[in-house]
């Protein structure tokens, strides 16, 4: 059996947490919307996201899903994959970032040093 990849189009993704994990930003959108992808190439999303309460026990993050057809095919419709993300282990650290800028004549300098807690 040959196998060969056609050129997918991707309609959307969407991150479906788990109750303990939540989105760093307000307004979160698909990365991949409208995205052609040719037989050879792969895509990728970066979301931050962050545990609302630290627990001693892994924490599961979700799942992934991601709406796609074949190029090819345009009259089908969307297939959704869905993946399950890894569960991670959480704990809490505060971290202080601080920033000393000094300005002489018209060069500036920033000094960036971070803290953990």
């Amino acid at each position: 059996m040959n196998l060969t990849l056609d050129d997918r189009n991707m309609s959307s993704s969407s991150l479906n947490m788990s109750s303990n994990v939540c989105h760093v930003d307000k307004v979160i959108q698909s990365q991949l919307q409208g995205v052609t992808l040719n037989k050879s190439e792969g895509a990728s999303e970066c979301i931050c996201l962050k545990v609302i309460n630290s627990t001693p026990i892994p924490v599961s993050i979700g799942t992934y899903s991601v709406s796609w057809r074949r190029k090819t095919d345009e009259s089908s419709p969307y297939v959704d994959t869905v993946f399950p993300l890894p569960t991670v282990n959480t704990e809490y650290s505060f971290i202080s970032v601080c920033c000393l800028v000094i300005r002489m004549n018209s060069s500036t300098t920033c000094f960036l040093w971070w803290q953990v807690m």
